[in-house]
């Protein structure tokens, strides 16, 4: 198991090309998943239809989709659609059998206190 993760590297690119900012979003497509369910996706994306583009709200996204250990390229690109412009999130998923959390920091809530445990 050491050995299959010594030569896995997960970087994270955050790209937003052809972004706009201040510019309503007319829609999101979310393109790359093999295993990941699409609303999974959908429920951390602040950028939706209706909303202004602005690249603060895509890094908030991308650090959202980030923080659930599914995948180790988050990109977007941008078309203009009329006076709006189009999303498309590409995302690469990490590979289904190696355990997600893997060496990760949880917090565990307890009463009042938090409690630090490494997985």
């Amino acid at each position: 198991m050491v050995l299959l993760l010594s030569f896995l590297t997960v970087s994270f690119a955050y790209k937003g090309e052809g972004c706009r900012e201040g510019v309503k979003v007319s829609k999101v497509q979310v393109q790359g998943l093999r295993f990941t369910e699409e609303n999974v996706v959908r429920r951390e994306l602040k950028l939706q239809s209706g909303v202004s583009y602005s690249d603060s709200l895509f890094f908030a996204d991308a650090r959202r989709l980030e923080s659930l250990d599914l995948f180790s390229n988050i990109e977007l690109s941008c078309t203009p659609d009329g006076e709006a412009q189009s999303l498309v999130f590409s995302l690469t998923e990490i590979f289904p059998l190696i355990p997600a959390p893997a060496g990760k920091k949880q917090i565990k809530m307890v009463g009042c206190l938090a409690w630090r445990l490494l997985i």
